[in-house]
């Protein structure tokens, strides 16, 4: 198999890293067994602490196949990260990824806002003194 991402040494790992100001989105990718009787594969999306987000395992291959996953939508502010296969009959391929700004926590919104109020405030009551 060219051009596919495998594990010569047991559990296979992809990272993705967002540019600052982004977050990551993991959308979809492909496993692939190219032996038969693979069973029992770890399949989880992870973020940079090893937290699981999301476990699609174990998967069995009973021939040599891909299985598919699409429409994840699983966004991460972090790193984030795809774990699978327990040796080197399983590969990953069609990893399909992009950022998305990052928005502010309403939250920290409130506070930007209450901040904005405040500078306001403050120069209508300059223009008072002055006129």
């Amino acid at each position: 198999m060219n051009g596919v991402g495998y594990s010569s040494d047991g559990e296979g790992l992809v990272s993705f890293t967002p540019d600052t100001g982004y977050r990551v989105r993991l959308n979809s990718f492909d496993i692939a067994s190219y032996a038969p009787d693979q069973n029992d594969q770890i399949l989880q999306i992870l973020d940079g602490n090893d937290n699981i987000l999301l476990d699609l395992g174990p998967l069995s291959f009973q021939n040599v196949e891909t299985q598919t996953f699409t429409n994840l939508n699983i966004v991460s502010g972090g790193i984030l990260k795809i774990r699978f296969g327990n040796n080197d009959f399983i590969g990953i391929d069609n990893i399909d990824f992009d950022q998305v700004l990052e928005i502010p926590e309403p939250s920290s919104m409130v506070g930007i806002l209450f901040l904005g109020g405040l500078g306001l405030a403050s120069m209508k009551k300059k223009e008072k003194i002055r006129g």
